[in-house]
């Protein structure tokens, strides 16, 4: 039998002068108990007694179960959460070597419902962020995907919970080979991806992206005079060019060819949310060390 235990949370405490959020029904969140959750699956082989975990269930309660053994010890967490999109979410399945998406519940399923009453959505997501907070390592970061439904929202409640300092970057993630047609005004062709750490002290690796063609720009230095880059010069006053072939990358990301996982991707398992691989590549990248610990609460 497990041991019970409760799991405090110190309350956030009121800033004079920083804006907070409020919605009707709000409910503070400053303890949960210790709930037996189920593991799985594992993947890959062991290494020095690790092995990759896959939990099933509801997430709020799997969290307050790896509190025990992993509070303070995640280096990086990355969730795709519900957006607010006001869609359900079908998988299309082959009747006959056909597709179909019919509302008959004999040729349907549905994978998860992703329509919310606004005071529900943000309680839910106060609820589990503040969770991932407390499992979170005191240099480590949180990468919260979402788009134009709730991010304004969302980043009102990173706010509030991680601090409006700790917030690092708001990442575009733009489709580059979705074309829409016929829309009025301006398509909306991007992702939103919030960064913030759990404090001034967190992992951020540079990350290179290739350039499409070399290109040739004067040499930068720090001059300690100016306390800014200024242009390199030779003994003769003139500039210094250097050829580059990569650069950093930016807060505007665009995925290559599989960037919105369409059907005819390799990656492609028929999840209809699903996100590519190269995308997640890079925040581990950019974010994590070798042998870190990982999460997704909402795998």
């Amino acid at each position: 039998m497990e041991e019970q235990l409760t799991f405090k949370f110190e309350p956030r405490k009121v800033i004079k002068g920083y804006p907070e959020l409020h919605w009707r029904g709000e409910r503070q969140y400053i303890a949960t108990e210790y709930y037996p959750a189920q593991l799985k699956e594992v993947y890959g082989e062991p290494k020095d007694g690790w092995h990759n975990k896959i939990y099933w269930g509801d997430n709020l309660q799997v969290m307050s179960h790896l509190l025990k053994e992993y509070r303070g010890k995640i280096n990086l967490i990355y969730i795709d959460p519900p957006f607010d999109s006001k869609a359900d979410y079908k998988k299309k399945i082959s009747v006959a070597g056909k597709t179909t998406e019919s509302d008959s519940i004999v040729f349907e399923e549905k994978q998860y419902g992703d329509i919310w009453v606004n005071d529900e959505y943000l309680q839910f997501m106060n609820e589990r962020l503040i969770l991932l907070r407390e499992l979170l390592a005191d240099t480590g970061s949180i990468f919260v995907h979402c788009d134009w439904h709730k991010s304004a929202y969302l980043r009102c409640l990173l706010d509030e919970i991680f601090g409006q300092g700790n917030f690092r970057n708001e990442i575009i993630w733009h489709y580059a080979d979705n074309f829409q047609g016929n829309v009025k005004g301006f398509a909306t062709n991007h992702n939103k991806i919030l960064w913030y750490s759990k404090s001034t002290e967190f992992v951020a690796n540079q990350v290179m992206i290739p350039l499409d063609k070399p290109v040739k720009r004067d040499k930068r230095i720090w001059s300690s005079e100016l306390g800014k880059l200024v242009s390199q010069r030779d003994e003769n006053g003139k500039l210094i060019y250097e050829v580059f072939h990569e650069k950093k990358a930016d807060d505007v990301w665009e995925i290559g060819q599989s960037s919105t996982t369409k059907s005819a991707s390799k990656e492609y398992l028929g999840y209809p949310t699903q996100k590519p691989e190269k995308l997640l590549m890079r925040i581990i990248e950019a974010a994590s060390n070798k042998d870190d610990i990982v999460f997704d609460s909402f795998m």
